[in-house]
């Protein structure tokens, strides 16, 4: 599992405040199946480069899932050749969390380290904190869908701008990964959204390329953009290249969670 996080740290003992990606990766640890630990990697990128993290992963078949906007909050102390943080964590739009950890280059064995992270952790017992049961992503992914798609039955695509791509169609590879989206949530069981086209290319043209791609039962109707007029319907969703950054990133973004939450 890969994350990309907008991260800014808080260091106190510095007093500044540095704007970061991290991109961070974890996997379950076969040597600790019966505790909670993982194999972690960090990364932490120049925020300006966040395009072309984005692009070398999208060459990997990686797809953009969500954006998680995170100010981490650090506070460290060492006692013993232990390291004790308390991250604080405030994720837009969602909340706040804590994050406990015990970091150490000394053997001490797993059950003694174990209970020098519950004896920490009960520190803070008076605070009443309750467990995260999701990681950030689906937090995040769980509001968008819930604000958003959770009540639409028809959403209307800005075919021009969000799906079709005048470059070279057959190679293009967001047009691709999103007509399989879209495919994969029409064939979903008791799944009875509709996709509706808004675009300013010909009909005929339209229907040619998607049954090209034999994606042509996918979409009920197609209209015109000029006949398009906002919708104030709170189950019909419209989605243009000027709105939908409003939601998410991009047409990708928006379809995945659908899929991961609509059932």
């Amino acid at each position: 599992m890969v994350n990309i996080y907008k991260t800014e740290h808080v260091y106190e003992y510095e007093k500044q405040i540095i704007n970061l990606w991290n991109l961070l990766s974890k996997e379950n640890h076969g040597s600790f199946s019966h505790f909670y630990a993982k194999s972690e990697n960090n990364i932490n990128i120049d925020i300006n480069e966040y395009t072309n993290l984005v692009d070398l992963l999208g060459s990997l078949n990686m797809y953009s899932y969500v954006l998680v906007d995170k100010t981490r909050e650090v506070y460290t102390k060492k006692e013993n050749e232990i390291e004790y943080n308390v991250m604080i964590d405030q994720i837009k739009n969602i909340g706040v969390f804590v994050e406990f950890e015990l970091l150490t280059n000394e053997d001490f064995g797993i059950e003694p380290l174990t209970n020098l992270l519950n004896s920490f952790v009960n520190n803070f017992k008076s605070l009443n904190l309750e467990k995260a049961l999701l990681p950030y992503r689906d937090y995040c992914a769980q509001y968008v869908y819930n604000k958003y798609l959770k009540n639409i039955n028809t959403i209307a695509i800005d075919f021009d701008d969000l799906i079709f791509n005048t470059n070279n169609v057959t190679e293009d590879y967001n047009t691709i990964v999103n007509l399989k989206l879209l495919n994969n949530i029409k064939t979903l069981k008791n799944n009875n959204i509709s996709f509706e086209i808004i675009s300013n290319l010909d009909k005929e043209y339209i229907s040619n390329f998607l049954k090209k791609f034999k994606c042509n039962h996918i979409f009920s109707n197609i209209y015109r953009k000029e006949d398009i007029k906002e919708s104030s319907s709170n189950t019909k969703l419209i989605l243009t290249h000027s709105n939908i950054s409003n939601i998410t990133k991009n047409l990708t973004q928006l379809l995945l969670i659908y899929l991961n939450n609509c059932n």
